[in-house]
């Protein structure tokens, strides 16, 4: 099947690990920040220089939370890692902007699912 060029992307992607801060592991710190906060610069990289190249204007939406804007027990990795999304997006817009590709971020509060009850 062939596929059209891509003009726009919604960096979803995204996990949370609570940890208390004397027991925040490494590999999850690390885990979190490759998922969350790498991933969206690497794919927007990827999709923005085509973009360009093509001449194309687009528009990038970055997943964050809000827990970006709150303090809140456990949630080092994910509450840093989520407002580096918000940051990284600020950036971004203000970069690829003059090239006609908008970008902006989400702030979703937690949604009750199965999966959030266990840690909330």
């Amino acid at each position: 099947v062939e596929q059209g060029a891509v003009h726009h992307v919604v960096n979803a992607a995204g996990i949370a690990i609570f940890e208390p801060f004397f027991d925040q592991s490494i590999e999850n710190f690390d885990k979190i920040y490759a998922i969350n906060v790498r991933a969206i610069e690497i794919i927007t990289r990827v999709v923005t220089k085509d973009l360009v190249g093509r001449k194309a204007v687009g528009s990038i939406v970055n997943f964050s939370s809000q827990s970006s804007y709150f303090a809140l027990p456990d949630h080092l990795a994910y509450s840093s890692s989520k407002a580096a999304v918000d940051h990284i997006t600020r950036i971004q817009a203000f970069e690829l902007g003059p090239y006609g590709i908008r970008v902006n971020a989400v702030n979703p509060t937690v949604v009750m699912t199965e999966l959030a009850k266990k840690a909330w």
